[in-house]
């Protein structure tokens, strides 16, 4: 059961503030197996979504209304 498939959820709005602290603790994990770091923002204004796009593997965008 080792070496299983990982996939990391990152839950953002306007989190570039901390975001890069986040993403370099990530980032810093050894693990042998498949990593998945797939985000999901709600409307971000401060440059999240360009700090996402060149860090994450996959970003999805939803709109405010829609998270609870």
């Amino acid at each position: 059961m080792s070496n299983l498939p990982v996939s990391i959820v990152l839950v953002t709005r306007n989190g570039a503030a901390t975001l890069p602290g986040v993403l370099d603790a990530i980032a810093a994990q050894r693990y042998d197996g498949n990593v998945e770091t797939l985000a999901v923002d709600s409307g971000s204004t401060d440059g999240t979504l360009d700090l996402l796009g060149r860090r994450v593997g996959r970003v999805l965008r939803i709109s405010p209304d829609r998270f609870n």
